[in-house]
Formats: structure tokens, sequence, C-alpha cells
């Protein structure tokens, strides 16, 4: 038995949904990292603005590449700010308003995200 995941596949012997999951699992990432960052800060992790979604995975006939791009921004933005803070607290620094500016980055460009493919999925309908 393997530990790797097997993806169905289509007819050409090409693996199909791995372009989903892979956007799911970059998403749920972001909100866990935000959740750390929360407690870090003495906030609760849970809550409205921070509630992961199945965004990438919700979304009817989204385009792919579109996604991939606006998630994989956010996913840089997160994992080099966690990275830096990480680092500068392993260095004895403070790093509590450098945590609260990340936090609030990614929950600003996050909540952006959502209201234009909401946005975009109302002018479709």
């Amino acid at each position: 038995m393997s530990a790797v995941q097997d993806f169905p596949i289509d007819d050409a012997g090409n693996p199909v949904g791995c372009e989903e999951d892979v956007l799911a699992a970059r998403w749920a990432a972001m909100h866990q990292a935000a959740d750390a960052i929360a407690k870090m800060l003495g906030q609760s992790g849970a809550g409205s603005e921070r509630a992961m979604s199945l965004y990438p995975v919700g979304l009817p006939g989204g385009d792919l590449a579109e996604l991939e791009e606006a998630t994989g921004d956010l996913h840089a933005m997160m994992e080099q700010g966690l990275y830096a803070i990480l680092r500068a607290r392993e260095n004895g620094a403070e790093a509590k308003v450098a945590a609260k500016t990340l936090l609030t980055r990614f929950e600003n460009r996050r909540r952006a995200l959502l209201s234009q493919e909401r946005e975009q999925a109302d002018l479709a309908a």
C-alpha cells in the first residue's frame, strides 16, 4: 500500500483533479499560517475572517490559471512573511508589528480576492 495518493486519470493517462487539490491545499495552508500568526499575537485563530473554505475548488467554471496565479501570489506573501517573522523571533527580535501587518495584508488581499470572484460569478449568472 502506497502513502502517495492516487489521482484519477483521463483517457490519455493524465492526472485529473490535481490542480484543484493543489489549490485547496495551498488555500488551507495559508489559513493555517494565518491562524498561527493570530495565535502568536494573542488573538483567537478561529473566526469568520480566517475561516477555511473550499474556495479554489468551489468556483464553478473557474479559470484554474487565474486561480493558480492569484493564490500563488498570496501564498508567496504568506510564506516569505512567516519565514521572516520566525527568523526575527529566532534571533531575539520582537516581531509582533510585522506579524500584525502580515496578518492584516493577508486578510485584506484574501477579502479582495474573494469579492472579485464573487463579482465575476454574479456577472456570469
